[in-house]
């Protein structure tokens, strides 16, 4: 709670942490994971889950990236991701692995 600022914890899950969640356009906050998908688009098979308590996806794509590499046992050349995921960290690790990133800018 010193670390969220949260002022309460959900009784089922003490990791979960209150973020804003979207619902019928309307943002509320609710006790939540932050989850990421790595698919393959040839057999479209999840490649990799990711739950974070970050409410953002801005730095998710290395700890996403490793556990796809040990799932898939071969290197993709490309990966193509959200806009939230176009961070200096994001495409340094990714260039570091000669993994070429489609990521839209915020333009």
């Amino acid at each position: 709670m010193d670390y969220s600022g949260q002022v309460s914890l959900a009784l089922n899950d003490h990791d979960a942490r209150l973020m804003k969640v979207k619902d019928n356009g309307q943002k509320y906050p609710k006790f939540s994971f932050n989850i990421q998908l790595g698919t393959d688009t040839k057999s479209k098979l999840i490649c990799g889950v990711n739950a974070v308590q970050n409410p953002t996806d801005h730095y998710q794509i290395p700890a996403l990236m490793n556990q796809i590499l040990v799932n898939l046992k071969l290197q993709p050349t490309k990966i193509s991701a959200d806009t939230i995921y176009s961070t200096l960290a994001n495409l340094q690790y990714l260039e570091e692995l000669g993994i070429t990133a489609l990521i839209p800018t915020k333009q």
